[in-house]
């Protein structure tokens, strides 16, 4: 009877002892992934409203500019066959407006596409330390990997340059525009206004 006791009162205390170690198991998996949520704090709505807003400014500005261009350079083609107020001339200033269009949509789309993009990413990334922090239930090191992979994924991300997106619109005129930059008389003066170089060739991206 007293070895049975004995047992007894040995496996009450093991059963207490292991309670006990899974009640700090589990404040230590708490811990931990309150210590994720901090980590990944930053990444609220702000957070991708800015990241859509440096999407965005960095192709606007350089869509606006070779737009103006393509712009500039298709009046004075036009000008310079005397098709200014001619239906085609229309067409061909409606069609470069209409690329523009296009053009600004698309790259408010792919912003869109990209922050969903990121979105998901981080989204993936907490839910692989919530499962380690499960399994490893080591608030210490899943806090240093955490605030790793924010960090990481807080890094100013490289956008892809623009390429002549307005081409296909100038095409007709390619071969005009290129006899009157190789002319000896390098400057045009429309009827439209303005002076300036003729058809700069201008820089090129193109959206991702």
């Amino acid at each position: 009877m007293g070895g049975s006791d004995k047992a007894s009162k040995e496996a009450k205390k093991a059963r207490k002892a292991a309670e006990q170690a899974e009640i700090e198991r589990q404040q230590k998996i708490k811990e931990g992934q309150a210590l994720i949520d901090q980590a990944f704090g930053g990444f609220d709505d702000s957070f991708f409203n800015n990241y859509l807003n440096t999407y965005t400014g960095y192709y606007f500005p350089e869509l606006d500019s070779q737009f103006t261009s393509a712009q500039d350079q298709l009046m004075a083609a036009l000008a310079g066959r005397g098709m200014m107020t001619s239906s085609y001339g229309a067409t061909k200033t409606g069609d470069l407006l209409e690329e523009y269009n296009k053009q600004k949509t698309q790259i408010a789309n792919q912003a869109q596409d990209a922050a969903n993009q990121l979105r998901g990413q981080i989204e993936d990334s907490k839910s692989n330390l919530y499962a380690l922090n499960q399994s490893s239930a080591d608030p210490a090191a899943i806090n240093a990997r955490a605030l790793a992979e924010a960090t990481a994924i807080k890094a100013p991300t490289a956008f892809t340059p623009l390429g002549q997106v307005f081409a296909s619109v100038l095409q007709p005129f390619t071969g005009y525009m290129q006899a009157a930059q190789n002319s000896p008389g390098a400057a045009y003066r429309s009827s439209y206004g303005g002076t300036g170089p003729v058809y700069g060739s201008g820089s090129g991206r193109v959206v991702s």
